[in-house]
């Protein structure tokens, strides 16, 4: 597993970090909960680590999924092979002192032990967003309000070569990735993650509720 960037926030993780408001508009940040738009205000601190504890209810994955995640242990740890119900999981946002942005380290406690996922989200040298498995690889993200819930999805993966970022064919790609951040009110929100495969349909599935230490200290 590649050893996270951590340590004192710096001038290239500030300047490398999403602006969701930005990007989505304000009319349609306004449109969030306050506790989400708290959770991804421009002005929020991130020099500092935020860990969010819940219950990941479902962690699905297919034999195909769970063969991307072993895979993805080669540039990363992205994702999660161990499958179960109402796991222990962690979330921790804390800032990337090499790549810039915003490290997204989670921490499952599976019944045989744990496992743990990391993707960094920044802003990539042309300004739009992306979510970085390590300094060479990732994909875009498109980051959307719907109905009161903020989605990230991406399906276009890239490798980054001498300054050129080279998209993958969509042969090579693991499939249509979209997250959704719902709020459940009372500090609590929801994850949910679904990864589908263009040939193979759902290969990763997982469900999950957590708490904000601001509103459970």
């Amino acid at each position: 597993m590649i050893p996270l960037r951590v340590g004192d926030s710096s001038p290239e993780s500030s300047s490398r970090q999403i602006d969701v408001w930005a990007i989505v508009g304000p009319q349609a940040f306004t449109r969030l909960p306050a506790r989400v738009r708290n959770r991804f205000a421009p002005h929020r601190p991130q020099n500092r680590k935020v860990t969010y504890s819940g219950i990941m209810h479902t962690v699905e994955s297919s034999a195909l999924g769970r063969l991307i995640a072993y895979f993805g242990r080669l540039i990363g740890s992205p994702l999660v092979a161990g499958t179960g119900y109402n796991v222990p999981c962690t979330v921790s946002l804390l800032p990337d002192t090499e790549l810039g942005g915003t490290i997204w380290h989670r921490l499952y406690v599976f019944p045989e032990g744990r496992e743990t996922a990391a993707t960094t989200k920044r802003s990539g040298d042309d300004g739009t967003p992306v979510e970085s498995f390590n300094r060479w690889c990732g994909m875009g993200l498109d980051i959307q309000v719907r109905a009161g819930e903020l989605h990230f999805t991406a399906d276009k993966y890239f490798v980054e070569w001498r300054g050129r970022r080279l998209q993958l064919p969509r042969w090579l790609s693991p499939g249509r990735l979209a997250i959704v951040h719902r709020d459940e009110g009372g500090g609590r929100f929801r994850f949910v993650m679904t990864l589908q495969h263009p040939l193979f349909g759902v290969i990763m599935y997982q469900n999950g509720e957590f708490y904000d230490p601001e509103d459970h200290p």
